[in-house]
């Protein structure tokens, strides 16, 4: 997996399906992998999924998901059951979605959402491969009906199956929630792919989606441990149960929609797009007369086209290194789209930017890694394995600006609801997610930008060398792949004024690194881990391999 990473081919957007003026030039995540390579990849992220199924019953998913809002506030439930979902005739998909989107868009069900039905594919072209899908809105941001899905504004996906069986993804005999035929594993890996996407588009802890099959519907709720699932509910019999989850939800607050809310939207006009733009657009100049970290600015100008901008909040917890009990310090970071996106959805989720400073914007790009890293007993942040590096003079690798947890509560919940619904298991196979970011001072080069192959030779073997350098203090790094072994550029003037370029090797990404002190080497933190060889093969060298 590469983190700090400056190639094209590790984004998974592209520039094929004409949106709003927002997001012109943004398109479906299915376009990017035509063919049988489209098929493979929605195959691997159903894959990740095995083992991470969690069935319950309607009225504690709602409990723990989907609370009632304060007591002044009463469920119409007369207007509840006068919705009439009972009489959504089960025919072909296509006619479902516009009936059932007919009969939400009431204004008192979910003021500020509108129910529209789009097309999940890009390739306009072919209309025999547009597949049809359902979603909740804001109202500012709907896309027009028939049009491409817009999963940068998304709140809920809404799927419609015809057959009660055969367009069921989830299994509710199965201890596994799995379904046992290939027609169903084709639907839950379209699920899967479509919150997959979501979660790279937003600023996400959660999804939720709603899977109506005939005369049954299922509500899940998707995070980075997995996805839990209500079990098969006859919607025409219990029509209010469908109703009043779209009544709570359009209730809950953002963070229980499923909203990281430690990030925002930077809107046009505002300061802090002015200076976006100025940094994208003006090289930063040594002497005034030499521009310096080009490579960084066109990236971060790139990242701007066709995307949401934002501001990312990073509460450092540097402070705690000489005091545990110290507070974090907030620190506020501007970027556009992620350059490099993990495909998947269970796992660490890792996104990485390019990103300016705010603490003083007009220092060298920063790079600032998004993960969702594994919260178990011995596994260190990354940060604090880069602090120790660092201060221990260990050469090659990158500098820690600042990390920390994401706030206090942005921890999966699947694996939690897995364990309550098997108390005598003796391991759980969900892992436990916190969301974490680090920001480095480098911002590299992916290797493949070599200049010939003597310097190929010299730039892996100082990466090499870090790694020995680690070693003797005490650090395996364990994950080192050819997305981890990056070009750092330095530039500097020297006496006569002239720009001097250094080029050198530098080995990134020690968020799996583990102690060789202590024997702690042969401790199994995450057993399962050799399983992600199969998806690694499917997706090639860009998976995020820690589900």
């Amino acid at each position: 997996m590469a983190s700090i990473h400056l190639s094209d081919s590790t984004t998974i957007t592209s520039d094929t399906c004409s949106m709003r003026q927002e997001t012109q030039t943004d398109s479906t995540y299915f376009s990017k992998f035509p063919g049988l390579f489209a098929d493979e990849l929605q195959y691997a992220l159903r894959l990740e999924m095995d083992g991470k199924v969690v069935l319950v019953d309607y009225d504690k998913f709602m409990g723990h998901f989907v609370p009632l809002p304060d007591k002044t506030v009463s469920l119409p439930r007369d207007e509840l059951r006068g919705l009439r979902l009972e009489d959504v005739a089960v025919g072909s998909e296509s006619t479902m979605y516009p009936v059932l989107a007919d009969k939400l868009n009431q204004p008192w069900l979910c003021p500020g959402y509108h129910f529209v039905t789009t097309s999940d594919a890009a390739s306009l072209e072919d209309p025999s491969n547009r597949r049809l899908i359902g979603g909740l809105y804001p109202v500012a941001e709907t896309p027009e009906a028939g049009s491409c899905s817009d999963w940068a504004s998304i709140e809920i996906s809404i799927e419609c199956q015809a057959d009660e069986v055969s367009g069921d993804p989830f299994e509710d005999t199965m201890d596994s929630g799995l379904p046992n035929t290939d027609d169903r594993r084709e639907i839950l890996q379209r699920m899967t792919t479509v919150s997959s996407v979501v979660f790279v588009k937003q600023q996400r802890t959660h999804h939720f989606t709603v899977i109506v099959c005939g005369s049954s519907a299922r509500i899940s709720r998707w995070d980075h441990a997995g996805v839990v699932t209500t079990k098969k509910f006859n919607y025409k019999e219990e029509p209010e149960k469908l109703a009043e989850f779209f009544w709570r939800f359009a209730r809950l607050s953002p963070a229980q929609r499923g909203h990281d809310t430690s990030v925002v939207r930077v809107l046009e006009g505002t300061e802090d797009y002015k200076l976006m733009q100025e940094r994208a657009e003006e090289p930063r100049l040594l002497l005034e007369i030499h521009p310096v970290q080009e490579h960084a600015r066109e990236a971060f100008r790139e990242s701007l086209k066709g995307s949401r901008w934002w501001k990312i909040q990073v509460d450092d917890e540097s402070s705690r290194e000489s005091d545990p009990s110290a507070p974090t310090t907030p620190r506020f970071f501007l970027v556009g789209k992620p350059h490099f996106a993990a495909r998947g959805l269970a796992g660490r989720g890792t996104r990485g930017y390019v990103a300016i400073d705010l603490q003083n914007p007009k220092r060298p790009f920063v790079y600032l890694k998004d993960a969702w890293r594994v919260a178990h007993t011995g596994i260190h942040k990354e940060g604090e394995t880069l602090t120790y590096l660092n201060k221990e003079g260990v050469r090659n690798i990158p500098t820690k600006e600042c990390h920390g947890d994401v706030g206090l509560s942005q921890t999966t919940m699947s694996q939690t609801i897995w364990r309550e619904e098997n108390p005598d298991a003796l391991t759980c196979p969900l892992k436990t997610h916190t969301h974490y970011r680090l920001v480095v001072r480098e911002v590299g080069l992916p290797m493949s930008e070599f200049q010939n192959a003597q310097e190929l030779i010299f730039l892996v073997a100082r990466c090499i060398s870090a790694h020995g350098d680690a070693y003797r203090k005490g650090i395996m790094h364990r994950d080192i792949s050819a997305g981890n072994v990056l070009i750092l550029v330095t530039e500097s003037v020297d006496a006569q004024g002239n720009l001097c370029t250094h080029r050198d090797g530098m080995l990134t990404d020690w968020e799996l690194s583990k102690s060789v002190q202590d024997g702690q080497i042969d401790v199994l933190r995450q057993p399962d881990r050799t399983v992600c060889i199969i998806v690694t093969k499917l997706w090639g060298n860009e998976t995020d391999q820690s589900s």
